[in-house]
């Protein structure tokens, strides 16, 4: 196929094979087999090139839009930052320590229950009450968390987007 990598061409024909397999009870082919593949083929290349062309216009205004935020988002991740760092210190001092050490270090809830010598369900409430008291907390920063939006989700700051991911 014309634009397209040896494993576009496969994974189209294939796609194609299967379903005409699963739809074989109701597939009329009026013309000569091999006519009607070429026709089911030259569809499916058409349909895989438009598929590209869309995916293209708006990959580049994703590209865009994600231009346009990265413009002003350094002073809003900045202050973001302070406002998490500022609802977690204002967590009580072994609420703030299971937190900090299943969001920072990556430890498992029974890894933290552990190391700090307690249940695993005391883990898990103590976590509970610390994502919901950060959640009330930043609520107001709701817009700016919404205006960051998934387009830069993924390139925030670490200490950002852990907390995000969790809020």
């Amino acid at each position: 196929m014309l634009g397209c990598s040896n494993e576009d061409a496969e994974e189209t024909v294939q796609e194609l094979f299967a379903r005409l397999w699963i739809q074989r009870e109701s597939v009329d082919i009026s013309t000569s087999e091999k006519g009607y593949l070429f026709t089911a083929t030259r569809n499916a290349v058409f349909n895989l090139f438009e598929h590209r062309k869309v995916h293209q216009k708006y990959a580049g205004e994703i590209l865009h839009q994600k231009n346009e935020l990265y413009d002003v988002n350094p002073l809003m991740i900045a202050e973001l930052q302070e406002h998490i760092q500022a609802a977690i210190e204002k967590l009580s001092e072994g609420r703030r320590q299971i937190f900090l050490m299943s969001r920072n270090e990556g430890l498992s809830y029974q890894q933290i229950a552990n190391q700090l010598n307690i249940s695993v369900k005391t883990v898990e409430n103590q976590m509970g009450s610390a994502l919901k008291h950060l959640r009330e907390e930043l609520s107001d920063y709701l817009p700016v968390i919404i205006s960051l939006g998934l387009l830069l989700f993924a390139e925030l700051p670490i200490g950002v987007a852990t907390y995000l991911n969790v809020i």
